[in-house]
């Protein structure tokens, strides 16, 4: 049986990624709880790959905080050859070949940990088997949205969380 993608994204009440500036301070929950950690726990418990955008992976080296995905196998998708690391496999193909390839090989499911060029590309491809939706209780008014895609897209919903006001929706793409 192949393993599956999950696509985890936080977003506002109204739609949007990130603000304006890429920023995704504002998409919090009340401040009570950490939901954050709650959903990152659940998803460590059912993958065992993730896949990073460039950007993602240059921000998490910049702040200088222990890796978060210890004990994983992590690729990152880029456009440069650049030589691996102990972490990290950098992935300079076709990331549709890649996610092909790992859902081939035995393990867990695939995360996919980028930002929005990373979603887009997810999103554009189909390449997620299941999209997990955190929506936080706020308003943005501007900022950033997924591109345009081809054709609707029906999800089954299959879980849905909540912590610290804010709802994780878990969706399969087997509509």
């Amino acid at each position: 049986m192949e393993r599956d993608v999950i696509l985890w994204a936080r977003i506002s009440a109204d739609g949007f990624l990130a603000d304006e500036t890429g920023s995704l301070q504002a998409l919090t929950g009340h401040g009570v709880e950490d939901w954050e950690g709650q959903i990152k726990e659940q998803l460590r418990k059912q993958t065992d790959t993730v896949i990073l955008g460039r950007s993602t992976y240059d921000c998490l080296i910049r702040k200088a905080v222990p890796w978060p995905f210890e004990g994983m196998e992590c690729y990152v998708a880029t456009e440069e050859f650049l030589e691996d690391t102990e972490k990290v496999t950098f992935w300079p193909g076709d990331l549709t070949e890649l996610v092909f390839l790992l859902k081939q090989q035995p393990g867990k499911g695939i995360w996919m940990a980028g930002g929005i060029r990373m979603m887009n590309a997810f999103l554009s491809r189909e390449l997620a088997d299941q999209y997990w939706l955190s929506v936080c209780p706020v308003f943005l008014g501007e900022g950033l949205r997924p591109g345009p895609l081809e054709g609707k897209r029906r999800l089954i919903l299959e879980e849905a969380l909540e912590c610290d006001g804010v709802v994780t929706s878990i969706y399969f793409n087997r509509a």
